[in-house]
């Protein structure tokens, strides 16, 4: 998110498998008036496969665990 803040130009797709975190993102993003925030939900294993989604993103981000 505070990627997205301070980058309002690019856009920024978040991704987990708690629907719950994602909707949080969502309101959060909403609240702040971000449109350069889309959210998907589902692991990224799951996502490599799909024909949609491969070769989409130039950089891809992990939080820590």
């Amino acid at each position: 998110m505070p990627l997205a803040i301070t980058l309002p130009s690019c856009n920024f797709t978040m991704m987990d498998s708690t629907a719950k975190k994602l909707a949080f993102i969502d309101d959060s993003a909403k609240e702040l008036g971000l449109s350069n925030v889309k959210t998907l939900t589902g692991r990224a294993e799951e996502f490599s496969t799909k024909s949609e989604y491969r070769e989409m993103f130039d950089v891809g981000l992990a939080r820590g665990v």
